[in-house]
């Protein structure tokens, strides 16, 4: 049997054109070996996939991921810590910001710094996104603690 453009989930509806290899086609009459009915779709964004990113969970299913969403798969975004961040959430009376002035030749300059006693107090002692030796690790969005979780997608 052959499978004609016309059925294939990989051709354009608004145009006569195949999604994949992007060239035009006559779906009536032109056919390949890359026909398929239906594509994939992204669990996470929910967009069609030509190429598929193939997730395993740590309970062993597969998760069918494109590649923006595979990308973002180990960053702060899906950690089921994302909501959590002691320095903006902790009512400690310590300011966030406070003045810093420098001194520059016979000028002095005065800017809002982010306040190293309240980063002190929450986010070295409460928070497990801080490290030591490079500071809060979501500015970076990445590090070697993320706890990925299909539970915080779900909630988004």
């Amino acid at each position: 049997m052959i499978n004609y453009c016309k059925t294939c989930g990989l051709r354009d509806l608004s145009q006569p054109l195949c999604r994949l290899f992007k060239h035009q086609i006559n779906p009536e009459q032109d056919f390949c070996s890359r026909h398929t009915k239906s594509l994939m779709r992204c669990e996470i964004c929910g967009t069609e996939i030509l190429v598929p990113y193939i997730d395993i969970s740590t309970e062993g299913e597969y998760h069918v991921l494109c590649n923006t969403c595979a990308s973002e798969r180990s960053t702060c975004r899906y950690c089921k810590k994302n909501t959590e961040c002691a320095f903006e959430n902790d009512p400690s009376p310590l300011p966030k910001v406070v003045m810093k002035t420098m001194q520059q030749g016979n000028s002095y300059i005065q800017t809002q710094v982010i306040n190293p006693d309240r980063i002190r107090e929450t986010c070295e002692k409460k928070c497990s996104c801080f490290d030591a030796k490079n500071g809060c690790l979501r500015q970076n969005n990445w590090c070697d603690k993320q706890d990925f979780s299909w539970e915080v997608i779900n909630r988004d």
